[in-house]
């Protein structure tokens, strides 16, 4: 009786302890700002490798930053504190007067961010370089296809003796 008493015991202790193990779960809540977080940091690290201004970061037809260009530079920001580095800076359409005024714009929201803008090279780039010239995609081109047997480059026949049956 005693030993049923014991067992009876332990039982309700560990059933007690899943109850408070199953209550200290994250919440719902929880999860939820772990993948934001995650999403959040994703989205800062891709802002950060284009490092890339476009027209549509500002009001239309105005120098001015709309929500999405301060958010964005606000993330560049943060980046250049701590690096140098390269900011393209997108003319797109806009006249030229209005260009300048832009990038006047965004160095300004640099230096007033206490960053030294003679660390920043300011381009006019697409996102991630100036790409590669023409003539190296050939060459690449070249060397990754396939060697052929035939001069046509129509040609897809296929006989038993193509197969290694």
């Amino acid at each position: 009786m005693k030993t049923t008493l014991m067992s009876l015991a332990i039982v309700a202790v560990l059933l007690s302890g899943c109850d408070l193990m199953m209550s200290s779960t994250p919440s719902r809540g929880v999860d939820a700002w772990i993948v934001t977080s995650a999403n959040d940091q994703a989205v800062r690290d891709a802002i950060i490798r284009q490092s890339t201004m476009y027209p549509y970061h500002f009001i239309n037809n105005s120098a001015e930053l709309n929500w999405l260009g301060a958010s964005d530079l606000a993330a560049l920001v943060d980046h250049f504190h701590l690096y140098p580095g390269r900011l393209s800076i997108r003319r797109g359409s806009a006249p030229q007067p209005l260009y300048k005024a832009r990038a006047a714009e965004v160095l300004d929201v640099l230096r007033a961010a206490g960053i030294d803008v003679d660390r920043i090279t300011v381009v006019d780039l697409p996102a991630g370089g100036d790409g590669m010239p023409s003539e190296g995609v050939i060459v690449i081109l070249e060397q990754s296809a396939p060697e052929s047997d035939t001069d046509s480059d129509t040609d897809t026949s296929y006989t038993d003796a193509d197969t290694d049956a």
